[in-house]
């Protein structure tokens, strides 16, 4: 069981000035160190939907033009979103102002929640870049900064005790964009996470296909559609159609995929829905907030990031290929209500039925015997986690044992459930397991106090138990221990157990 990180901090910093925020962001993350050197040449104004000022553009520059962007809060200058490149922005206006219909008029620039747009009529229309069907556009990023990534670092600080500073991105994954041609963003940010497992042991995915072939393939099983009496818009039902038609996109080429979602998101869930998935190079889905019932826009989570003062930040390709782009998650879930929803998706093994030839099933059928056989003989604890995942219909992640008790764990979108079976001298004694399910928060917390408790070591294990109180009572109420241990340089190997009820530490074993 791998524990999500204490929350540090769930405030974010507040900036006195745009030059002291972009000094911040160069020394919190690698990727925009040159920033430290480089000028703030001037800004622009950014608007809600109602005509309301709600946020500075600030362009960092250098001497071969427009080296990335800082988007500030007007009131609090509170960090709301960076990246590399010039913003969309410069790249819609002059494709907008080609049309004769916007030639010479004024216009402003807009942001509903995280999503970019610009009015010519005084907000009586708004024109979302992500909607624009009829407009192609690849934001010109290249010509003013130098990219060179290790797709597999994850960049932390070096020194202890100091702040903390830690990011990671998935640069592999790509940001194949949105255009006439392909207009719907659900199956679009389908395409670009089947491109990066199609070349992470997934070939069938995309191989010998057209992007036009995948993109009507997802189209059709995500139930997409054209949304009446718009101009060229399209929409996914994020509520089972879009989750249900990934998975039978990679059903077709004979690979298992799970998609899970959530729509209630809150401070509590970066560490299992944004880092964790990106820790285990695996891409994600953030879907954008809006009035309808399909959101405003689909996009790609690549990566995480947490700066020097606990901020926490999430970085996702907007489908315009573009640098990625870095929101501060605690301002957009807490503050603003942005993230209507996000997606875990993970790739199972591909099916062996898959290979073809005699030679092949004959070497498979060999291989899987004489795993059972050393298995049976070596890992019998493993036989029963087959068994009671078939037996419970559950996916199984931990098998724990010891003298008086066997738990299963699952693991849920929102914690864990245990399925504890007492023991008597190793056999079992009842046949329904009791079932305690236990939520991320309750986890965090149960963690923060073993912290505490160890005054700053790190926990090396944690395992659940049965108390051993229930074999001496009449009342067959259950509650588990957890379990931590942990080493340090002066004291020996160190135990000491938590009741999951009271949260009460109730034994310690030195």
């Amino acid at each position: 069981m791998t524990f999500a990180d204490i929350e540090t901090s769930n405030k974010t910093k507040v900036f006195q000035t745009p030059e002291e925020a972009k000094l911040h962001i160069s020394k919190s993350f690698e990727e925009f160190s040159s920033w430290s050197t480089l000028k703030i040449k001037y800004i622009d104004k950014i608007y809600d939907v109602q005509g309301n000022e709600i946020s500075n553009l600030y362009y960092i520059v250098n001497n071969k033009g427009i080296a990335g962007y800082l988007i500030l809060d007007k009131t609090s200058n509170n960090i709301k979103e960076f990246a590399l490149g010039e913003p969309a922005y410069k790249a819609y206006l002059k494709k907008y102002k080609e049309k004769k219909q916007y030639f010479n008029k004024e216009n402003k620039l807009i942001q509903n929640g995280a999503v970019h747009a610009v009015t010519f009529d005084n907000f009586n229309t708004i024109n979302y870049f992500t909607l624009e069907a009829n407009l192609d556009i690849e934001v010109d990023f290249r010509s003013a900064i130098d990219l060179e990534h290790n797709n597999d670092m994850i960049f932390q600080s070096e020194t202890e005790p100091g702040p903390i500073k830690e990011y990671k991105i998935l640069y592999d994954v790509p940001d194949n964009a949105n255009g006439s041609a392909m207009p719907a963003c659900g199956p679009m940010s389908a395409i670009n996470i089947s491109y990066y497992w199609s070349n992470h042991g997934y070939p069938n995915l995309t191989q010998n296909k057209s992007m036009s072939t995948i993109y009507s393939l997802y189209y059709y099983f995500m139930g997409s559609f054209g949304v009446p009496g718009t101009n060229g818009q399209h929409a996914t039902s994020p509520l089972g159609p879009y989750q249900n038609g990934f998975e039978s996109y990679f059903d077709q080429y004979n690979y298992d995929l799970s998609v899970t979602s959530n729509f209630t998101v809150s401070t509590s869930n970066f560490d299992f829905w944004i880092k964790s998935p990106i820790l285990n190079n695996r891409p994600g889905i953030i879907l954008f907030n809006d009035a309808s019932n399909y959101g405003l826009h689909y996009a790609v989570n690549v990566g995480y990031g947490i700066d020097y003062y606990g901020d926490r930040y999430y970085v996702y390709n907007p489908l315009r290929n573009t640098p990625q782009i870095w929101r501060n998650f605690d301002n957009d879930v807490s503050t603003n209500d942005i993230i209507w929803g996000v997606f875990r998706v993970t790739p199972h093994q591909e099916n062996f039925m898959h290979f073809r030839g005699k030679s092949i099933y004959l070497f498979i059928i060999i291989t899987i015997i004489f795993i059972v056989l050393i298995v049976i003989q070596f890992s019998p604890n493993l036989i029963a986690s087959i068994y009671y995942e078939t037996k419970l219909g559950i996916q199984i992640n931990e098998t724990y044992g010891s003298y008086n008790s066997m738990i299963l764990e699952e693991l849920t979108a929102t914690g864990v459930k245990l399925y504890i079976y007492p023991l008597v001298k190793y056999k079992k004694i009842f046949e329904n397991p009791f079932v305690i399910e236990l939520s991320e928060f309750e986890l965090l917390s149960l963690k923060k106090i073993a912290l505490e408790h160890m005054d700053g070591y790190s926990i090396q294990t944690y395992f659940p138990e049965l108390d051993d109180t229930f074999f001496d009572s009449d009342q067959k109420d259950i509650y588990p221990y957890l379990n931590y241990k942990y080493y340090s340089d002066r004291i020996e190997p160190f135990y000491f157990s938590i009741n999951v009820e009271t949260n009460d530490i109730v034994r310690e074993i030195k």
